[in-house]
């Protein structure tokens, strides 16, 4: 069998990425392809595809209980997102999300039982939106593409302190300005 060449991780060396928190992603296409729509006067207009992204991420926390979606946005070529963990809060009596049959078992969500990390929630939504999406190039309602959607990694950086988080959300909310500036310092 043959060596697969050494990826070096993105991941910060020792950090939990199950540990409550937030967290700032960017998840790209590969090759760069613009998929989701363009960006015309400062506005970001998305195509059917950049529809079904944000249909999937206002879904994450139905899919994660311990997930809150945050700011969003999709450009042409990628999104950029921040993610709420709240693992080891979901289950309590006074979590609004919990819920329990008639003997008082914790009921039905897929994932309640192991804390999920911030790979296991991107690897989720990147699934579930190549397979929408490939559904949609059958349906010829967006372009076909070679090989994968998505690049294989995503960027992450863990979120410090409000100033970090509102600074963020900014720029995500901007997003679209910087694009024609060619300024895209996160993506």
């Amino acid at each position: 069998m043959e060596k697969l060449p050494y990826r070096k991780t993105k991941r910060l060396k020792g950090f939990n990425y199950s540990e409550s928190g937030f967290y700032f992603i960017t998840i790209c296409t590969n090759g760069f392809k613009h998929y989701f729509g363009e960006v015309k006067n400062q506005y970001m207009f998305l195509n059917e595809a950049g529809c079904m992204l944000y249909r999937n991420w206002e879904n994450l926390e139905k899919e994660f209980e311990s997930v809150i979606p945050q700011e969003f946005i999709v450009m042409p070529n990628h999104i950029h997102g921040i993610i709420e963990l709240r693992n080891g809060e979901i289950g309590t009596d006074n979590h609004p999300t919990a819920s329990f049959d008639r003997e008082g078992h914790r009921k039905g969500h897929p994932y309640t039982e192991v804390n999920k990390t911030l790979g296991d929630v991107v690897g989720a939504f990147k699934s579930r939106t190549t397979g929408e999406y490939i559904k949609m190039v059958k349906n010829k309602l967006c372009l076909p593409f070679p090989g994968k959607l998505w690049q294989k990694n995503y960027y992450e950086r863990i979120i410090d302190n409000e100033k970090d988080y509102d600074n963020i959300a900014e720029y995500i909310i901007y997003n679209p300005n910087q694009w024609l500036k060619g300024s895209d310092k996160y993506g």
